[in-house]
């Protein structure tokens, strides 16, 4: 009897308590219109480390989605997802270098973060690489390929 009545409560408990909210949530919210809600989702995650909602934090604060525009806090959130490898933040971070949004637009830097997208299975990197090598000199795209390459290994290493 003690059993069923400790199962019960605990099944009771598990019912009652809310269910924390999910990066589907906060992209349902954008969805419907709620960018409020949306964003404290969103934010909620990110601050909890998780990548995908960093990335999402970016691209709120890039364009303006239910925030006030804000290039370098969007950089600052692509950054930490692409720190953590995710490839869709590298390539965001790639098109701000190229457009120049935020930052100095520097075509090695861009050449960099699609190269990096590229080799983690982003399906658009690939073809703003092919653009951005128009506007560089083979010197240009060595260093872009190098930085790159160096990133690789800087982010392959342990920490101590």
């Amino acid at each position: 009897m003690v059993k069923i009545f400790l199962y019960a409560s605990l099944f009771l408990i598990a019912a009652c308590t809310p269910k924390a909210p999910t990066f589907e949530d906060g992209a349902a919210a954008m969805k419907a219109g709620d960018q409020a809600k949306g964003y404290k989702i969103f934010k909620d995650l990110a601050g909890k480390g998780n990548t995908r909602a960093e990335n999402e934090m970016g691209v709120m604060n890039e364009h303006g989605e239910g925030i006030p525009r804000d290039s370098s806090e969007a950089m600052k959130w692509y950054l930490k997802a692409a720190d953590k490898g995710y490839p869709l933040a590298q390539c965001n971070i790639g098109l701000m270098f190229y457009k120049g949004e935020g930052v100095p637009r520097d075509l090695v830097q861009a050449y960099k973060w699609f190269d990096l997208a590229m080799l983690k299975g982003n399906p658009h990197a690939r073809g703003y690489i092919d653009i951005i090598v128009r506007e560089m000199n083979h010197g240009e795209i060595v260093e872009g390929q190098r930085l790159a390459r160096e990133w690789q290994s800087k982010s392959a290493k342990p920490s101590p």
